[in-house]
């Protein structure tokens, strides 16, 4: 019998090769094809749009392990994010109204102080009122820029710096240790106003005018072309994609891609060997270290120019911590913008292993540089009572000066 020739795809479709399944943190947990990265490909390629198609579009954490693997290079999460929009409930996708108040009770209950303040004082536009569950973002006023969005300089010395929402509204403390850091260095904090929610939460979550509308408020706050820090990973990331979000727009596009060559990660910028040497000397005295584990964000992990090396090297070279490393494969925490919150039971899977670990190696600090890793850690962490520490870097370094 003749054998069928091998199935042959459009080299800008998946493959069916199946290298996405092992990293892809859902289908470790789930081993559930439709909720695979190769199983949202189906969907998109085939049109599907029942309910089912759906879900799968809906349960992905978006965390860019399975374009690391891709042998074609496919923009598997961008792909996800163009059909999402098309979603006609892009937030409630396959979970009954039912359902989700049941699992929004269980999972938000050790947040419940965190959530009562955020209620209060967070922005409307704010994208962690949806990783919160607390309401969809709502849209922002348009911003009135100038046509040429040129603007002026700031003073040499003056770092801009791009709060967030989690720095700016919940922990503050974030932002002030951020800028303490850069006023030891000589530099002068500035931090613009007319800033906002990066809008991360409304890209993942299908909100593609929200997000649009976000991107042209931040650019047009920071004029100028110096840099732009931040110390949250995962705005760093989103920053850096705003020219993917005006392809249909060539004014916007063109100031959106010198925007984001202007964004610098908060552990890449200060693991700059000249800010190392002038942050050592004005360390106080370096107490008994604890057991320290560093959490890599997956926007540090699978995208672009930061590399999870450098947080690690920055702990350890200035704050001279005990630094330790899990076990078990860097994996992701499950948090995934509103993935929490419409699928609590695959993202407590997805995290199950490293709190088991963290409790077991009677850890007392766990540190990341993402704001939505950060959230996601300090509820599970009170869901499974383990006494541990979740703290952001900067936070880390500013006890040290």
């Amino acid at each position: 019998m003749k054998e069928s020739p091998p199935l042959r795809t459009p080299e800008n479709s998946c493959a069916r090769c199946g290298a996405c399944l092992p990293v892809c943190p859902i289908y470790r947990v789930s081993g559930r094809e439709e909720l695979s990265p190769r199983g949202r490909m189906g969907v998109i390629e085939l049109g599907l749009d029942d309910r089912r198609a759906k879900k799968a579009l809906a349960a992905c954490l978006l965390c860019g392990a399975c374009e690391s693997v891709c042998s074609r290079e496919l923009d598997l999460t961008g792909k996800i994010t163009v059909a999402r929009e098309k979603i006609t409930d892009p937030v409630d996708a396959g979970i009954t109204a039912a359902a989700k108040i049941s699992r929004m009770q269980r999972t938000l209950a050790p947040m419940a102080r965190l959530i009562a303040r955020a209620t209060k004082i967070l922005p409307r536009e704010s994208g962690l009122r949806l990783k919160l569950g607390i309401g969809v973002p709502a849209l922002p006023p348009e911003v009135k820029a100038s046509p040429g969005g040129g603007g002026s300089e700031l003073l040499p010395g003056t770092i801009a710096v791009f709060s967030g929402c989690f720095a700016a509204w919940l922990v503050p403390n974030i932002l002030t240790a951020t800028t303490a850091l850069l006023r030891i260095l000589g530099d002068t904090p500035h931090i613009a106003e007319g800033q906002g929610c990066c809008g991360l939460a409304a890209v993942s979550s299908g909100h593609g005018n929200t997000a649009r509308t976000l991107a042209r408020r931040n650019i047009a706050a920071f004029p100028g072309t110096g840099p732009i820090l931040t110390p949250c990973a995962s705005c760093a990331h989103q920053l850096r994609q705003y020219p993917r979000l005006f392809t249909a727009d060539p004014h916007w596009q063109h100031r959106a891609i010198a925007f984001a060559a202007r964004i610098r990660e908060f552990s890449a910028f200060f693991t700059d060997p000249d800010r190392i040497a002038a942050l050592k000397p004005c360390l106080s005295p370096q107490p008994a270290p604890l057991k320290t584990f560093c959490h890599d964000p997956c926007h540090l992990r699978f995208f672009g120019r930061d590399r999870t090396r450098k947080s690690r090297d920055l702990l350890r070279l200035v704050a001279g911590l005990d630094l330790n490393e899990f076990h078990h494969r860097p994996s992701c925490c499950g948090m995934g913008g509103a993935f929490a919150i419409k699928f609590p039971d695959l993202s407590r899977r997805i995290i199950a292993p490293a709190i088991t670990e963290l409790r077991e190696r009677k850890a007392a600090v766990l540190t990341t540089a993402c704001s939505g890793c950060l959230i996601q850690w300090q509820k599970r962490r009170e869901e499974a009572g383990i006494d541990l520490e979740v703290v952001h870097p900067a936070i880390l370094l500013a006890r040290r000066l």
